[in-house]
């Protein structure tokens, strides 16, 4: 669902992840029309659509990286080693890429709030 911002109260309101739940995206239609809006509506897109997969990855990238080294070197992980190894990092990145995701979207959200007057 997109929703239309029309005030910086209801942009603030967007802080709360319930105020979130559905919205797939926003239309900012504020009292200025300039780029620092259009910025923040990008980044703000960007951070409702953010899934932590991207973050993710680079973590499991690390481990297959980490893995080939150590078979290179002579050692041997098990099978269900690495498997467990990458499936950990997988979560843990995802968890680290939707907390900076998070935190991302409330800068965003806190930048153009001290832009816009009440």
């Amino acid at each position: 669902m997109r929703r239309i911002i029309r005030s910086t109260m209801e942009l603030r309101t967007l802080k709360h992840r319930t105020a979130r739940r559905g919205v797939s995206s926003v239309v900012l239609e504020l009292a200025r029309e300039d780029e620092a809006v259009r910025t923040a509506e990008r980044a703000i897109n960007r951070g409702l659509r953010a899934c932590g997969c991207e973050t993710g990855s680079v973590f499991v990238f690390a481990g297959v990286v980490f893995t080939a080294l150590r078979w290179v070197s002579g050692s041997r992980p098990s099978a269900w080693g690495v498997v467990a190894l990458l499936a950990t990092l997988a979560v843990t990145g995802k968890l680290i890429g939707l907390a900076f995701a998070e935190w991302r979207l409330r800068a965003a959200i806190d930048r153009l709030s001290a832009l816009e007057p009440s």
